[in-house]
C-alpha cells in the first residue's frame, strides 16, 4: 500500500502553475494567480488522508467476473473528458467494461490510493494492476496495453 506523502506550499504552488499553464494558457499573470490560489487553498491540502486498509469485499465483487478497466479522472482535469471517450471506444472493441472513478470523490479517492494512482487520467486493468497508462495516451498505446501480456512501463 502506498503511504501518503506530504506536500509543502511551494510544491503545491508549482503544481497549480503547471495546471494553469496546461488548462488556461491564455490567462494573464498565471504566476500571480497560482500564488494567490496556493495561499488560500494550501490549508485544505494538508488535511490527513484516511488510510486505505485494502481491498474490500464490495470492491472485489464489483471487479469480479468480466474484465474491467478502471478510468481514474478528476473534474478539474481538462484532458479527461476527451480521453474518456477514447478509452470507452477501445475498451468496447475488446469487450471490456470501463468503470469511471472520480478521484475527488471520497470512495474514488480511496480507490485511487489503493491502486496507487499518481496522475490523471489513468487507466488500469483491474485484473493486473501493473497494466496501466498514466496521462492521455494514443489509441495505439491503449490498444497495446489491453491486448498485450506484458504490462507497459508507465513512466514512458
Amino acid at each position: 500500500m502506498r503511504v501518503a506523502t506530504t506536500m509543502d506550499q511551494e510544491e503545491f504552488e508549482r503544481r497549480i502553475k503547471i495546471y494553469i499553464g496546461l488548462d488556461l494558457p491564455e490567462l494573464a499573470e498565471p504566476d500571480r494567480v497560482a500564488t494567490a490560489l496556493s495561499e488560500r487553498l494550501f490549508q485544505y491540502v494538508r488535511q490527513p488522508i484516511p488510510p486505505v486498509v485494502g481491498d474490500s469485499p464490495s470492491l472485489q465483487s464489483l471487479l469480479a467476473g468480466e474484465r474491467v478497466v478502471l478510468f481514474f479522472s478528476a473534474p478539474w482535469d481538462g484532458s479527461a473528458p476527451g480521453y474518456r471517450d477514447v478509452v470507452g471506444q477501445v475498451a468496447e472493441a475488446f469487450g471490456i467494461r470501463v468503470i469511471d472513478v472520480d478521484i475527488d470523490d471520497p470512495v474514488g479517492g480511496g480507490m485511487a490510493q489503493l491502486f496507487e494512482v499518481m496522475n490523471t487520467p489513468c487507466v488500469i486493468d483491474a485484473s493486473d494492476r501493473r497494466r496501466r497508462l498514466m496521462g492521455a495516451r494514443s489509441v495505439d498505446e491503449l490498444m497495446a496495453m489491453l491486448d498485450s501480456d506484458v504490462p507497459p512501463d508507465p513512466t514512458e
